[in-house]
């Protein structure tokens, strides 16, 4: 799967407490680019009222981004 980062959200990663940030890090970087769709990760949720929209939780933080499928 091909994931583009924005500026913003490296930033705003960079500002999570270390234990959490590992843990997504390692989520963002190297499961979800591993994956050839979002739905083979158990943990991803689709937001209520999104259609786009999805979300992954980690411990007390939520992380919510918007994907675009391609073919």
């Amino acid at each position: 799967m091909k994931i583009d980062y924005r500026k913003s959200f490296l930033k705003e990663l960079s500002k999570i407490p270390s234990g959490t940030r590992s843990r997504m890090e390692d989520f963002v970087f190297e499961e979800l680019p591993k994956a050839n769709s979002i739905f083979d990760i158990g943990t991803v949720e689709q937001m209520k009222g999104y259609r786009s929209y999805y979300k992954v939780r980690f411990v007390h933080i939520k992380l919510a981004s918007k994907w675009k499928m391609t073919r």
